[in-house]
């Protein structure tokens, strides 16, 4: 099975997943939306659901936008700044298959059409791993790429691979980013830290029952399996959808 095949959503999948999740009740909110809510200064809707795509491949643009549009469903995609136009380098040294990037006028075209670009750092790399200011440039440069491509400077962040620290979240906080984005499983709630908050990882396979497990019970959705109980607060949905079926 190539590497990255269980991430790669087909589109088909990808819209039966929204379907479901809008049968069933849930509500798609927008990043602004989920700002005010972890802020203080709004109440998000029961079953609140934020999509969120990393790494913004090319196809993010044909195969999953055209889905979303089609349902007014919002979204964000973050974008690793220093490898926009390029492909997926990190991924090499597993065994991964070469896959494209989203350019500049891609990136443009997706938050013209409403999906808010965030950060996923400048390239890739494990930010815990780097010095200090190894981090800073990794997190104040990616903002600053972005914001000279033409997009409005990002607000959120999602950490590469999930891996942070101390000094990872403190440096994302001071960069001004007002919220940023682990892949620990599970539901945000009024008391989740803004600049570690959880997400629930969208794969292939998640069809069905399984699907919704997950959504609604996060990281409880293994243990608790036999039933589905209401999402509470907002569940940050991470998903890579490709343009193959």
């Amino acid at each position: 099975m190539p590497v990255l095949e269980p991430y790669g959503v087909p589109p088909r999948v990808f819209a039966e997943q929204l379907d479901c999740l809008q049968r069933f009740g849930f509500r798609f909110v927008s990043a602004e939306e989920a700002l005010r809510s972890l802020e203080g200064d709004g109440e998000l809707p029961r079953r609140a659901v934020l999509v969120t795509f990393d790494d913004c491949y090319d196809d993010l643009l044909y195969a999953a936008l055209p889905i979303l549009e089609e349902r007014g469903i919002p979204a964000v995609a973050f974008a690793v700044s220093g490898r926009v136009g390029d492909s997926n380098a990190w991924d090499e040294a597993i065994g991964a298959p070469r896959l494209a990037l989203l350019d500049t006028a891609g990136l443009q075209e997706l938050s013209r059409r409403g999906v808010e670009i965030g950060s996923h750092s400048r390239s890739h790399y494990r930010l815990a791993t780097l010095s200090d200011s190894e981090i800073d440039q990794e997190i104040i440069g990616s903002l600053a790429d972005l914001e000279a491509a033409g997009l409005a400077r990002p607000r959120l962040l999602a950490y590469p691979y999930g891996n942070y620290d101390e000094r990872v979240t403190t440096a994302t906080a001071r960069a001004g980013l007002r919220a940023a984005f682990t892949t620990y499983p599970g539901h945000v709630g009024r008391r989740s830290l803004r600049h570690q908050l959880p997400r629930i990882e969208i794969l292939r396979h998640d069809v069905g029952l399984r699907f919704l497990l997950k959504v609604a019970m996060g990281s409880q959705w293994l243990a608790r399996r036999r039933r589905v109980t209401a999402a509470l607060g907002l569940s940050g949905l991470r998903a890579h959808v490709r343009g193959r079926t």
